[in-house]
Parts: C-alpha cells; sequence; structure tokens
C-alpha cells in the first residue's frame, strides 16, 4: 500500500483575522450516541445517533490578535464564514500551490469563538486554548466540510509572548514561574423537537481564575492560612521581539505592545508549596475573581500596553 496525500494545517480563517500560529487544532463531530442492550443479554444489540454538537478547538500564540478578536466574553462570528484549512502537501515537493484546487475546508457559517484559558511561564511562550461552536441554521449544519478548494489565507508568525510581571495588591510578586487564566466559561446550547444539531448558543457564565507558581514562599505570611482580599492585580505578557529584524530579545516595557490583565475584585489564597530535597521550593496561588459590579468586568484585557 502506498501514501496518496499528506495534509498539513494552513490555518483558520475567521469573518476578522486569519490565525496561522496555531499549535494544535482538532475538529470533531461530538457524535451523541445511544446503545441498547436486550435484556440479560451481554453484547449492545442496538446503537443510534441521537445528536452531535460539532467543534474546533484550537491552540494558539496568536494572543494579541485572538483577546482583541473574542474580548472576554467571546466573538460573534456569524458576520461571516469561519474556515478550518488544510493545505495538500507535494509529494516530491513540498507544498501545493495556494492556487491549486487541492485543499480542503471546513466551514463555519453561523459560529461563535471564545477563549477557554492562557498560560504563560518564564522564558516560554504563551498560548491560548480556544474553542470554536457553530449552530444549525436550518440549511447547513454546523461544519460544512469542503474537498478540492484553493487555500486562502497568508501565513504569518509576528506575535510571540512571554510571562511578564505579576501585581498583587499593589505589590510584585517575585520569582514568578507560571500563571494560567481560566475563565471557566459555560455556554448554553440548545436545540430542540430532537432536531440532531443546536440552534442556540450563547455565554452561560464565566468564573475566572488566575492561577500563579514562583519561587517566593512569603505569601503563607502576607496572605495567611485563610486568604485575603483581592483589590488590585496587574499581570502581564512580554512580547518577544523578532531577532530577524533587529532589536533587544524582549519589546521595551515602555512600548505599548505588551498584554495586560488587571482586576479590582476578588480572593487571593495560596494553594501549596512543592518542596523537597534540594529543590526549590514553589509556592502557589489561587486568585478568584469577581467583577467589582453589574458595569464593570472581572477580568480586564489590553492588548496594547505598556508594562508599569
Amino acid at each position: 500500500m502506498s501514501v496518496s496525500s499528506i495534509y498539513v494545517l494552513h490555518g483558520i480563517q475567521t469573518p476578522n483575522s486569519f490565525y496561522s500560529q496555531i499549535e494544535d487544532s482538532r475538529p470533531s463531530p461530538r457524535v451523541q450516541a445511544v446503545l441498547q442492550y436486550g435484556s440479560g443479554y451481554p453484547q449492545p444489540l442496538f446503537k443510534g445517533f441521537v445528536g452531535f454538537k460539532p467543534e474546533i478547538t484550537f491552540r494558539t500564540t496568536q494572543l494579541a490578535t485572538l483577546l482583541a478578536e473574542t474580548g472576554l466574553l467571546g466573538a460573534n462570528l456569524s458576520g461571516g464564514n469561519t474556515d478550518l484549512i488544510f493545505r495538500n502537501v507535494t509529494d516530491l515537493g513540498s507544498r501545493d500551490a495556494t492556487s491549486a484546487t487541492t485543499g480542503i475546508r471546513l466551514r463555519m457559517e453561523n459560529a461563535m469563538m471564545y477563549v477557554k484559558s492562557i498560560s504563560a511561564s518564564h522564558q516560554g511562550r504563551a498560548t491560548a486554548e480556544v474553542r470554536l461552536c457553530g449552530i444549525y441554521d436550518g440549511t447547513n449544519p454546523p461544519i460544512i466540510p469542503t474537498g478540492s478548494v484553493a487555500i486562502t489565507g497568508t501565513p504569518s508568525a509576528a506575535e510571540y509572548f512571554g510571562l511578564g510581571p505579576v501585581e498583587i495588591n499593589s505589590t510584585t510578586l517575585d520569582g514568578v514561574q507560571d500563571m494560567s487564566i481560566d475563565l471557566g466559561t459555560e455556554t448554553y446550547e440548545r436545540g430542540s423537537a430532537s432536531d440532531i444539531f443546536d440552534t442556540f448558543i450563547a455565554i452561560k457564565q464565566i468564573n475566572p481564575k488566575v492561577t500563579i507558581r514562583g519561587l517566593a514562599t512569603e505569601p503563607w505570611t502576607t496572605y495567611g492560612l485563610t486568604g485575603t482580599q483581592l483589590t488590585a492585580l496587574a499581570c502581564f505578557l512580554r512580547k518577544v521581539n523578532n531577532k530577524a529584524t533587529g532589536g533587544l530579545a524582549y519589546v521595551a516595557n515602555a512600548t505599548a505592545q505588551h498584554i495586560a490583565f488587571g482586576a479590582t475584585a476578588g480572593t487571593i489564597v495560596v494553594d501549596d508549596t512543592q518542596a523537597g530535597g534540594n529543590s526549590e521550593a514553589m509556592t502557589g496561588l489561587i486568585l478568584d475573581l469577581i467583577a467589582p459590579s453589574t458595569t464593570a468586568g472581572a477580568l480586564t484585557i489590553s492588548t496594547a500596553s505598556a508594562i508599569t
């Protein structure tokens, strides 16, 4: 047997942006099946499909573009098509031309996109976990697969961020090694009358949580065993310079190209401290964020910020 074709991910095109800094993508029909057994018989005699909740999840380092598009509560992408595109690899060559009709496209005509979580580490790369979900419009399924298409969108790699400083209650936290932000997003996903696809999707609620791990053990004495109130949070993702175009390793702090997250209400508790042998002690903090009012968000996001 031979290999006739290999495909690589080309990117995701939304109505507003093209995402090509994708480390992992996973389109799935998310089949909902039922099994039926006969009385006393140990093997299934019936299997049926009663629903599908198609989605595309992906992980990306293209954070400034992503967060500008989704914000805190996601983006309605129904104003145009959202395409996941695969490009054909040329046998005895590299890639087929973009004009060649050899690509594969998975299209969402009524999509919603939201960020699930963001993680960053010291001298590492910051990444976001993202979900694209779609609804049935009465004619077209949430994902429409099409083969033999030309490739659209130009790949780029211009955004790379690492962990920046973290300031809690106006004090900079020493020795931070990694940080993650879990938005805790829950959605309404509803259909009716045993339609196999959902016809309604919306954000139900979020529950933002920031987890930080670092070398400092002072949080035990600063925040105490039972934790304390969060009144101010400022944490940054530091933008990396492309050395191919010059500049230092990181963009200067005063340049408004970094990503900033802020909060003004919530709780701070020590998670735990891991230590043993001659390994350095690592202490974790959990910050649960709340909205200070009904007119302000639990977490603010700026994709063009200076580091202060």
